[in-house]
């Protein structure tokens, strides 16, 4: 079955499918991160632990059996994969249990590994159904490797305090992996079984456009609940004034800069596209350069959102 309307990436940013699945991966990535911590039991009466996190022979085994389980069964084309992935973590957790076993705990290591690096290769791919866009896959796999890199920079800034928990909690991490597990799956099926086959859904979600002193937004964008707030009726006013595909609804471009601040550039860019679209148009003059409009948004956002504040004045001016 092929998608008889496309999705584009705004689409797909603005449905509860894509948030469904990033929670998902997230409970996962910290799941797999909380185990690479985990240490392996053994000796006789005087108990003593010998640390084994993931050595290149194990983390290079769960990548080849997590790159092969996503390459035979991405074709599906529902979430069936992804509950699969979910039991193989669920299975070496239980494995993990048995730490007493040298063989049982590589195993459940090698099996949460794999389990995880499915998730990791196919996800995207998965999250690109419906559309076979280069920047829509870009988008969507550069998201995936920040989220990695930003959690697991946060796990080595908290390592002594987590190895200091293991060594004393063994099993303790094994159980809030399982939960973290179990919360992700209990997640994923609440999460439409058609993924991104099909129609992606209606957004008709606007606001009335308002004239605002750029000055004034510049100045309460530097508040971070007014600049999310911001740019939450930004989202609905443009798409008052030039309805389009081509933004996110206000919900989820309030939810996609709380989590990906550092992609602000890239929903300055979808705006402000919109807006000149509009403007040029209905003939409207003086329009702010786009150019500037996004290099401000790397060197200090609330100038951009100055800068498109402008720009919805000078519409809202020619059509009043």
């Amino acid at each position: 079955m092929t998608p008889s309307i496309s999705w584009s990436w705004t689409d797909k940013f603005s449905s509860y499918r894509f948030w469904g699945i990033i929670s998902f991966y997230i409970l996962l990535l910290a799941t797999f991160l909380l185990i690479t911590n985990l240490h392996f039991k053994h000796g006789g009466a005087s108990l003593r632990f010998v640390e084994l996190r993931f050595n290149p022979v194990k983390l290079s085994i769960s990548v080849l059996i997590g790159f092969f389980l996503g390459w035979q069964i991405i074709l599906k084309k529902n979430r069936a994969p992804l509950f699969l992935f979910s039991i193989i973590i669920i299975i070496g957790l239980i494995l993990l249990n048995f730490d007493r076993s040298f063989f049982s705990f590589s195993v459940g290591e090698i099996l949460v590994g794999a389990g995880f690096f499915s998730i990791f290769l196919s996800l995207p791919i998965i999250i690109l159904r419906g559309r076979g866009n280069i920047q829509t896959f870009f988008i969507c796999f550069g998201i995936i490797i920040l989220l990695s890199f930003c959690l697991y920079s946060l796990k080595s800034i908290l390592t002594g305090n987590i190895l200091k928990f293991a060594f004393e909690h063994n099993r303790s991490l094994i159980i809030i992996g399982l939960m973290l597990t179990l919360i992700a799956i209990i997640l994923l099926l609440t999460v439409n079984s058609q993924l991104f086959y099909g129609n992606p859904p209606i957004r008709d979600f606007s606001l009335i456009p308002k004239h605002r002193s750029p000055i004034a937004i510049a100045f309460f964008s530097l508040i971070p609940f007014c600049y999310i707030y911001i740019l939450y009726r930004y989202h609905g006013e443009v798409n008052s004034i030039n309805p389009t595909k081509k933004i996110m609804s206000p919900v989820a471009a309030a939810c996609f800069i709380l989590f990906f601040p550092f992609l602000f550039p890239l929903v300055a860019n979808s705006l402000n596209h919109s807006l000149l679209s509009n403007m040029n148009n209905t003939n409207t003059t003086k329009k702010n350069n786009h150019a500037w409009t996004i290099i401000w948004s790397f060197l200090f956002p609330p100038i951009t959102l100055a800068l498109l504040q402008s720009n919805i004045n000078k519409l809202i001016a020619k059509y009043e």
